[in-house]
């Protein structure tokens, strides 16, 4: 059950770090949320939220569109400005950190379009627009801000904690990708965590809790321990049952 979702999150992938051999990724979180970036897709168009929750964001990456074939959000970039990059941590950078060769710079948009292959003209259209809305302090595009969740990622000193327009050159960009922190497909079970077959009845003596269980959660999540409270809750709860019905059998 559930074998087509997981818990989901845009990730930064920096070159050199490995896990197992193999390029790891680190999730992106607070960066979206602060004042002074925009998250773009190839098209150079917004096309989320950046404050909001990582789950629901990444998701966002998944539209496909059946004209072209293809996934035009991914890969995403993360565009700042040179203020933001003085003020934030970025990845593991530490704020006013030389922006490393993972991290492309131009001197205008036009010149940052060229580095990363995005039309010049609608990058630059979208940054005006974003600015327009940063300065007057609302996004009604995608309400950037107005919810306590955004605002908990901001920047509380800032006028607008998530929103600043980006007018301090160089501008950055930073390849954005969908990822996970695990995944939610696992054997179905019910309220005594027994594990049930295709037919939805009980297999006997097998029980099942944590990540190899289906998550209850389905396609959401409430938010952060949401794989943690379940796999200790039907934890107990098979431990419990499996030690009561082998009480029977004895």
């Amino acid at each position: 059950r559930n074998m087509n979702e997981a818990w989901w999150s845009p990730v930064i992938q920096i070159p050199g770090e490995l896990y197992e051999g193999k390029q790891s990724s680190r999730m992106l979180v607070a960066e979206r949320a602060k004042p002074g970036s925009i998250l773009v897709n190839k098209g150079g168009r917004r096309f989320c939220n950046e404050a909001g929750n990582y789950h629901d964001i990444a998701k966002t990456f998944h539209n496909f569109d059946p004209y072209t074939y293809d996934f035009p959000n991914v890969p995403a970039y993360l565009i700042f400005d040179d203020r933001f990059r003085k003020s934030y941590f970025i990845g593991p950078l530490l704020p006013g950190s030389p922006p490393p060769e993972w991290i492309r710079v131009g001197n205008t948009v036009k010149e940052l379009a060229e580095q990363i292959g995005i039309d010049s003209v609608t990058l630059s259209n979208t940054v005006e627009r974003f600015n327009q809305f940063a300065r007057e302090g609302n996004d009604p595009d995608f309400h950037r801000g107005e919810s306590r969740y955004d605002v908990g990622d901001g920047d509380p000193k800032a006028q607008y904690p998530c929103l600043a327009p980006l007018d301090t050159a160089p501008l950055h960009a930073l390849t954005v990708l969908p990822g996970d922190i695990g995944t939610k497909g696992g054997l179905a079970t019910n309220e005594r965590a027994q594990v049930l077959d295709v037919r939805g009845e009980t297999i006997k003596g097998l029980r099942a809790a944590g990540n190899v269980a289906a998550s209850p959660m389905g396609g959401g999540y409430p938010g952060g321990g949401g794989t943690l409270g379940p796999a200790i809750t039907f934890g107990y709860i098979a431990g419990n049952n499996a030690a009561r019905d082998r009480s029977r059998d004895e």
